[in-house]
Order: structure tokens, then sequence, then C-alpha cells
């Protein structure tokens, strides 16, 4: 997100708004809460309604934000110098004279109530809508639910890196293969039949997804597959975690890769565009132009929810490392080096610790928020977290790991990850009951 920020900052000072504009939104879809690219984004919008409503966002991350309370002072010095030019009455303008004036009683009594009443009336009519507007720009009210709508089609690919790795395999074992084939056909035809393998894989990836406002579309070399938001009636991630599987009514899956660039952001759309896929409730359905339903209301279930870990998910960690760090143990008294046995051991415990400390249970109540552990539990309220973001870490070689991350105001992270439900649907319902309560 660093890159795309640098690079909104880069155009922005090329004078290409429009093209810095796309790069803030591309982050914003990832992460609603950035406030660097907020904060940006609010520098290069014109329209003051629109450059106010970013920068009360702003302040709804960050209360004691300067440049955000400074842009605002401005825009409230704009309106209220437009809204005095407003109020001022307009020039006296010369009334003929009647030829035949009526009696002295009769004129006071006909000519003042008119002027009474055009003075006024203008005024009162501007008045009304400025006070109204001073008076939303004071007041911190819950956002209300809109439906997204995506413009544009966005395309996401995998990491060039990973595609690079992909493709050295293939010219690894095919190179290779070939040249002990050349000596011993037998020899080389098993390096062979793996870089055929890696190869044909290679072939087989889909090259990325479109999403669209009609749906996603997985691009492959000879056609591709679509889904649209209305046909979705299920959603479920596999047990590697490689793919995120969309079942629509009829039965038919597509995979989404949770490899891709940008993956937390097309799980961010998902939410917004189909909530009830993440166990959300809708206050109000109405069709739409894409032939399913359009989520314009949302509502938390008011009973508990509960999220916990299987038994294997809990404990499995333990019935590795327990043994490892006995082995590591017995070696370091035993053997005549103690590094190897001193290292062995404290891998096992470092991972134990983490374990430990690790998230197994969550429970999610009216504006009450529990994390358990082995170690305790965690309580905050809506208002008490910053942010809930779906964070991704890669490896050395690209893999991805996509975790959900709860940002409190008061100290450090929790890492949410690891449970059946899948991390794409923890998300989706720990972001729509912060939503929910962080303004009440």
């Amino acid at each position: 997100m660093d890159q795309l920020i640098q690079a909104a900052m880069d155009a922005a000072r090329q004078g290409n708004k429009k093209q810095a504009t796309e790069y803030l939104r591309q982050v914003l879809m990832a992460n609603p809460n950035d406030l660097e690219a907020t904060l940006l984004l609010g520098s290069l919008v014109d329209e003051p309604d629109r450059k106010r409503q970013i920068y009360n966002r702003v302040l709804s991350l960050d209360p004691v934000n300067k440049v955000a309370r400074e842009e605002l002072l401005k825009l409230d010095r704009m309106a209220m110098g437009s809204f005095l030019a407003q109020m001022e009455p307009p020039p006296p303008v010369a009334q003929p004279k009647p030829v035949s004036p009526p009696p002295a009683p009769v004129q006071q009594k006909e000519i003042t109530q008119p002027k009474k009443a055009t003075a006024s009336a203008p005024i009162q009519q501007t008045a009304k809508p400025i006070e109204s507007s001073l008076r939303e720009q004071v007041t911190f009210e819950t956002p209300k639910p809109s439906i997204l709508r995506i413009q544009k089609p966005i395309v996401f690919k995998y990491p060039i890196v990973w595609r690079i790795v992909m493709y050295l395999f293939v010219i690894v074992f095919g190179c290779g293969g070939l040249l002990v084939a050349s000596e011993s056909f037998s020899a080389g035809l098993p390096l062979l039949a793996l870089g055929v393998l890696f190869g044909l894989t290679t072939l087989s990836l889909p090259p990325g997804i479109e999403v669209s406002d009609k749906g996603i579309r997985v691009m492959k070399m000879l056609g591709g597959s679509e889904m649209r938001w209305g046909d979705m009636a299920q959603i479920k991630p596999n047990g590697a975690k490689r793919n995120l599987v969309l079942v629509s009514s009829k039965g038919e899956t597509l995979k989404v890769s949770t490899q891709l660039k940008g993956y937390p952001a097309i799980v961010e759309i998902l939410r917004q565009k189909r909530p009830d896929l993440l166990g959300i409730k809708d206050n109000q359905v109405a069709s739409n132009d894409l032939g399913g339903p359009s989520f314009t209301s949302t509502q938390m279930p008011k009973e508990t929810k509960v999220f916990r870990k299987n038994f294997f998910a809990q404990y499995s960690v333990f019935f590795l490392l327990i043994p490892l760090c006995l082995v590591g143990a017995w070696a370091t008294i035993t053997m005549e080096e103690k590094f190897a046995g001193i290292a062995i051991g404290l891998i096992g415990a470092v991972f134990i610790a983490f374990a430990l400390f690790s998230t197994n249970q969550i429970t999610v109540k009216p504006n009450k928020l529990v994390f358990e552990s082995f170690m305790g539990e965690k309580t905050y309220t809506a208002k008490q977290i910053k942010e809930i973001s779906m964070k991704t870490v890669r490896g050395r070689y690209g893999r991805a790991t996509n975790y959900v991350n709860v940002q409190p105001t008061e100290g450090i992270a929790v890492a949410v990850a690891g449970f059946s439900e899948g991390d794409e649907v923890i998300y989706g319902y720990l972001v729509n009951w912060w939503e929910t309560y962080r303004y009440k």
C-alpha cells in the first residue's frame, strides 16, 4: 500500500489528479481506515461538500488531527462568507408614484406589510438550509449504508515474483531433464515429467480476476468463468486457504485465489456487495439491474455470536512442539555441543508461547467484543477499537498469508486466523459489528 500512496503522490505532483485518485481508491478499497490515503484524497478533491466529508472521516479516525481541523475551518469560513453574502438585502427599487394615493392609514397598512413579508421571505428561505448545513458540520452522525458502485472494472493479478518462480521451476526441470536425457533417457524422464507438470500447472493458473459492478470474473487463457453478485448463495474457504470458493444458487462454484495481489480489497468489496453471505442480516432488500438483490441497509444480529477454533487447531501445535522441546533438552544434556540442543528447545518454546497467546475464541455481543486465549481474555467496545482490517504477509517465495488484524486505540493489535468459518467471514462480521456500534 505504501507503494500505491507514493505513486499517488507522484501523480499529484505531475498534475494528474485522476490517476492519483485512482491509486488512492485502490488503497482505501483494501483498507478504508488508511489515514494517510484519506488525507491525501482530501487534498485532491475540489468539491467542498466532498472535501468536508473526507476530513470528517479523518477526524473520526484521529479526533486531534491538525490538518483535518484546519481544512474544515477553512471550509467553515468559506461557507460563512457565502452565507453573509446571501444575507445582504437587495438594493431598494424605486416604485412609481400612484396617481391617486389612498388615505394615509390605509396606505401605511398596505405598503408596510408587503415590504415586511418580501424582505424576510428570502432571508428565511436562505437561512434555513445554511443553519441545517452548519448543524450537520459540527455533529458526528452514524454513516448511512450505501450500495457500492464500481465504475470501472478492477483487475487483480498474481505477484510478479511468484509467477517468475513458477517459470523458473519449469525452465530448471525442463532443461535439466533434457540435459540428463541426452545421456540417459530413463534417468532424465523424472525431471522432464516434473518440468511438464510445472508447465501445465503454470498454464492452468488464471492470469487474475476482474471485479466489476456485475460480479467476479476469473480470467483464463481460453475464455473464463463469471458469477454475478446476485447469483452468489454461499461463501466458503477451502482447507488449505489457497482459494475462496463462491457457490451459486445453481451449485456452480467460482474459486478466487488468496494469493492474488490486493486480495483484502476483494474481500472488502464482497462484504459491501453481499453482506448476507457473511452472516449479516439485511433491513431492506431491493431489486437492481444486475439480476440480484441490492442490500441498502444492514443490521447486526442482537444475539451473541461465537467463533471457536476446532480441537485440532487449538492443540495440535502442543502435540508437535512439546516433543521438540524435550528433544532439545535431551540434546543439551547429552551432547557435547550444546548449541544445537539449545536452538531446538528455543524454537519449540517460541512457537508454544505464540500458541498460548493466540486467539482461540471470539465472542461478539452488542457493543462488546471478547478475544479469548489460553492466557486470558481481552474485552473491547466498538469505540475502543481504532481499526479492523485484513492484512497480507508474504513469505520469501511470495506465498501470501492473510489474517484479520484488530487494532485497539490503546495496546497491541490482535491477530485472528485459523478459524474454520474462514478469515473472510470473520473479517466481514467484525467490520459490520464495528461500524454498527462505534458511533453509539
